[in-house]
């Protein structure tokens, strides 16, 4: 339009130029300056405007109809995102049903992405897809080419597979079955290729499938594939053929082999008696045969013995198997336990002098007294277990006796090597009992040397020396781990009320500190009070007192800092200061030496720091305390003062009424005004700043103007008493003037209660009733007076019913 409507180019133009040539009568000096402007004439045009909105709207909707036939692209990009993800490995997993619907989406993919339009003719504007096609509708080929390359693969895969199963199968069925044995090793095999019959079965079902769905989409089959499935079906065809036979055979088979097996039965039971004489030979039973000769004698018999046991466990699962009756072997058994034992024993012997003799001789401070002591249980627990066998044989007393010596012998051993007993307060003690001077580091101290010096003698002495140690190793314990909590213990401060330099404790961290120390008082009172903590006792008594005396210096503290932080608050009006001078002083030193004492705390907060800082704390504390408590007492006799002179404060807390004492302004007053008077809520003050008070003003909002106005001026207790007295002239005067206002012959009473202050409308009604009730009460005619009465009581009571509906 810009183009249309330059005149330049219209003036120019030969068409138009007969409109725009000057004619010879025109005169140019009388031309009117003013140029026509075309494009606002165009723009400003009505009908271009009506044409512009349809145009507008047109292409809008056309733009509507191309976006919603561009939807129709949406499926197939779809499509194509998962076409071009999809990972061909996962179908190594899938069902057959999975490729079949695979195979069948693809093909109709293919026709439907060739089937894509070129572009789209929508109104004025033609939608291009050609490029978009070109790029999507090789996918699903990609994809159905990659189905037809796995397909033979995994197909191949799976009938290798069952063609391996049911060939080995069918090899197992070639082995001959040449005596009870193998029949047992074939029935198991038997039983385990019938219960995989219908698996085996399946599966080359699968392969069935596989290969009739590879047809059905022309799928080229590798002749690898088809010749190894036609052995397969043979080869199964086979294994059904070897099982029918198994199944027809087993009846004869089973009788054949049972038969074989009640043959071996006596033949292990001669075998058992044999090796049984041969156990029962008198070198074993002698107890000053060779050890070595009879422990290498029982290891060449127990050779026969386990062979002769596992035959008869073998024995025991084939009649189970071939459903007989279980022959007793109860002797097998038995003969077993006769080996067991008497192999144990006298291997015990010979292991045991081993034992002893490296024992004997090894530094006393390197022996393993736990493992000593387990060898010394197993091999007497070996030597009674024989011993209540063969009561008769002298063999298990021998090794009794030898266990014997040094199981005595231990329990002191183990005393002497507990790690509790101190070389500075325990070993002396030993060393007296023993009468010697023992050095356990010294290589001529051996278990030997020990067994020499008869310890055993000593036994009850170094028990209880032994227990005396252990006892205090137990307490130096409990007493570490009490030292260990206080030696990282610190105070928690807070700054109060967000000053720098002035701290008060953190109430939670304290209490916590004040837990632990109570616990760990419980814990050194325990020690203290135990009968074995006089040796170590000047080592724990020092932290002990110290631990009551900070249970003393926190209570003393903490009473200080509440003190402090309550008169801190009273003592920050300076008219406070001013009555209670020689108080203020008292607490101007109490507040130094807190501050002074919160201040060092908050740099160096370690707790048991505190004693080696201030030795006489707990004086000092107790001592300000003292000042604290005598300042509190002046303090109540000042309020006590105050409440004397206006005795509604006693309705006050000390708190309450200290808030009041502290300011001169007495706003301060209002928050409290309800305690003090019944239902005033507030007083009215006048607003240019000489506190002068002219009305008082109900919970309700219901406001009571003063006769006067109050100054609220000098003591508070002083002009609270002028405002009670004002409070009962201003009560009285308006109850007084409310009488003859109710009584006016042109008093509406509805109007009367809303003008008139509460509390005389419910004073001024009260006197009226009970005029009104006495008048008829008096009358001549009492019985009608009084219904008169109540029918009027009646009126008015609806008259307030109907009032207290509407807003008031």
């Amino acid at each position: 339009i810009d183009i249309v409507c330059n005149d330049n180019l219209i003036v120019q133009a030969p068409d138009f130029e007969m409109y725009f040539q000057a004619s010879g009568e025109f005169d140019d000096s009388n031309r009117n300056e003013d140029k026509i402007d075309l494009s606002s004439m165009v723009f400003n045009d009505e009908k271009f405007k009506t044409l512009e909105e349809k145009i507008e709207d047109g292409t809008f909707e056309t733009y509507e109809k191309v976006y919603r036939r561009a939807e129709m692209f949406r499926p197939f990009l779809r499509k194509f995102i998962e076409n071009i993800n999809m990972n061909i490995d996962d179908f190594r997993s899938r069902t057959i049903d999975d490729f079949r619907s695979a195979l069948q989406m693809y093909q109709d993919d293919i026709v439907a992405f060739n089937d894509l339009p070129i572009s789209l003719d929508i109104d004025i504007i033609q939608v291009m897809s050609a490029k978009m096609k070109e790029s999507i509708k090789h996918s699903p080929g990609k994809c159905l080419r990659d189905l037809h390359k796995l397909m033979p693969e995994l197909s191949l895969q799976w009938c290798e597979k069952v063609y391996q199963d049911i060939f080995d199968a069918n090899n197992r069925f070639r082995d001959p079955i040449v005596d009870i044995h193998s029949y047992i090793n074939f029935l198991d095999f038997f039983n385990d290729i019938v219960s995989k019959l219908p698996e085996i079965q399946d599966s080359f079902n699968d392969v069935k499938e596989m290969l009739e769905c590879m047809e059905v989409f022309k799928i080229k089959m590798p002749e690898t594939l088809r010749h190894r499935f036609n052995e397969t079906s043979s080869s199964l065809n086979k294994l059904r053929e070897h099982v029918q036979k198994a199944e027809d055979n087993a009846e004869t088979e089973n009788t054949k082999f049972k038969r074989e097996l009640t043959k071996l039965i006596p033949d292990l039971k001669a075998k058992v008696k044999e090796q049984t004489h041969i156990l029962d030979h008198e070198m074993i039973r002698d107890k000053d045969s060779e050890v070595d000769r009879v422990v290498n004698y029982l290891s060449n018999a127990g050779t026969d013995v386990y062979t002769i046991y596992e035959a008869a466990q073998k024995y025991n699962e084939y009649e189970r198997i071939l459903d007989l009756d279980q022959s007793d072997l109860t002797s097998v058994l038995e003969l077993k336990r006769d080996y067991d034992l008497k192999n144990k024993l006298w291997t015990g012997l010979h292991e045991w002098d081993n034992y002893l003799y490296e024992w004997r001789d090894r530094q006393f401070c390197d022996l393993d007294i736990v493992s000593i002591n387990a060898k010394i249980d197993m091999y007497y627990k070996i030597a009674a277990n024989c011993n209540n066998e063969y009561p008769t044989s002298e063999v298990p007393l021998v090794l009794k006796e030898k266990v014997q010596v040094l199981k005595d012998t231990m329990p002191v051993v183990t005393n002497l090597r507990d790690p509790a007993l101190r070389l500075d307060r325990h070993w002396p003690k030993i060393n007296d009992a023993l009468g010697v001077e023992v050095k356990l580091d010294g290589p001529e101290w051996t278990l030997s040397k020990f067994i020499e010096l008869d310890v055993m003698q000593k036994k009850d002495v170094i028990g209880e020396i032994t227990l005396k140690a252990q006892q205090e190793q137990e307490l130096e314990r409990m007493f570490a781990g009490v030292e260990e909590i206080w030696k990282s213990q610190e105070f928690v401060t807070n700054r109060y009320k967000g000053e720098n330099d002035v701290f008060v404790f953190d109430p939670q961290a304290t209490e916590e500190i004040q837990q632990t120390l109570d616990d760990s008082l419980v814990v050194m009172n325990n020690i203290l009070s135990s009968p074995f903590v006089e040796d170590i006792r000047h080592t724990i008594e020092p932290l002990g007192n110290n631990l009551k005396l900070l249970q003393d210096i926190l209570e003393e503290w903490i009473t200080m800092q509440r003190g402090w932080i309550y008169l801190e608050s009273i003592f920050s009006a300076p008219d406070i200061q001013q009555d209670l001078a020689s108080d203020y002083k008292k607490f101007t030193s109490i507040d130094h030496n807190f501050k002074a004492l919160m201040r060092e705390i908050s740099d160096s907060p370690r707790v048991l720091k505190i004693f080696y800082r201030r030795p006489k704390m707990l004086s000092e504390l107790h001592k300000d305390n003292s000042t604290i408590d005598s300042i509190q007492k002046s303090l109540e006799a000042y309020l006590e003062q105050k409440r004397k002179v206006f005795p509604r404060f006693f309705f006050l807390s000390n708190d309450e009424l200290l808030e009041i004492l502290a300011t001169k302004d007495p706003q301060a007053v209002q928050p409290h005004l309800r305690k003090c008077f019944e239902n005033i809520y507030s007083l009215e003050f006048d607003n240019d700043g000489n506190n002068d008070i002219f009305a008082m003003i109900s919970a309700e909002g219901e406001r009571l103007p003063f006769a006067a106005r109050l100054k609220a001026r000098d003591n508070v207790e002083n002009w609270l008493g002028l405002v009670e007295t004002e409070m009962c002239k201003t009560v009285r005067r308006t109850i007084k003037k409310g009488i003859p206002d109710y009584e006016h012959p042109d008093t509406i009473r509805t109007d009367w209660i809303k003008e008139t202050c509460s509390s005389a409308v419910a004073v001024v009604s009260s006197i009226e009733w009970c005029r009104f009730t006495e008048s008829s009460l008096l009358d001549d005619n009492p019985l009608e007076a009084i219904a008169e009465c109540f029918e009027f009581n009646v009126q008015q009571l609806e008259e307030l019913t109907q009032l207290v509906q509407e807003p008031l």
